[in-house]
């Protein structure tokens, strides 16, 4: 991965680690019934755990493209009445796109969840304008995918402004430039503990300077509600 570096970080995962991480799709009611569109190319977090795990977990069906291309997908998910995806702001962009310019009365993504980077809240405004519900999300392949997600059933604004609320299997706490836990509500920088965290990187240096007592420093500011 490179997240917010321009470098590339061998991020090392455990199988505990991609089990949690499942359990956060689970946690927001997808099941047997639903069908998901893996966008993501499957050897990516985005596209290995919605494309691949999830459909071998809860017995879902997963629909995976070869490579990306809107209308295809907007095709895809008609034909196969897909009901949850998963990826960057940009698939999310491209959908919006197309479905605005499709006057078709066709099947239409159910939920879209967009992480990996920077959700704008007028773009999940806008798939709702097309009759697609679409979610903010908060997660890195250092934690194995998301660890904040929200509910399709969520209000609009808190799918627009928040990015989900955070799973059962994490940790968090946000913390002063002393490193002192500050409270629910205060802005600061954000550290994650919990079964979904990297083993660490191949970088052992790295490694070091990010997990530090169990803490996992991704180098983002957040803050964090009280009811999470």
């Amino acid at each position: 991965t490179s997240g917010t570096t321009s470098a590339p970080k061998g991020v090392r995962l455990s199988s505990t680690a991609l089990t949690q991480a499942t359990g956060a799709w689970i946690g927001i009611g997808v099941g047997r019934s639903d069908v998901g569109l893996a966008v993501a190319p499957l050897a990516h977090i985005a596209g290995l755990i919605p494309g691949a795990l999830l459909p071998l977990s809860v017995g879902c069906s997963s629909v995976i493209m070869p490579k990306w291309d809107a209308r295809d997908a907007v095709d895809l998910i008609d034909r196969h009445r897909v009901t949850i995806s998963a990826g960057a702001a940009v698939f999310l962009h491209d959908l919006v796109r197309e479905y605005r310019s499709n006057t078709e009365s066709i099947h239409r993504l159910s939920h879209f969840v967009s992480g990996g980077a920077a959700t704008p809240p007028d773009l999940v405004r806008a798939a709702e304008t097309v009759g697609m519900r679409a979610s903010r999300a908060f997660g890195m392949t250092e934690t194995a995918g998301v660890i904040a997600i929200a509910s399709p059933f969520a209000p609009l604004e808190r799918r627009a402004e928040y990015d989900g609320c955070l799973v059962d299997s994490v940790e968090v706490r946000v913390v002063d430039e002393n490193g002192q836990p500050l409270p629910r509500g205060c802005e600061g920088a954000l550290q994650i503990r919990g079964p979904q965290l990297l083993m660490g990187y191949t970088d052992a240096l790295r490694t070091t300077e990010q997990l530090r007592d169990g803490w996992f420093d991704p180098g983002d500011v957040a803050r964090v509600t009280t009811d999470g």
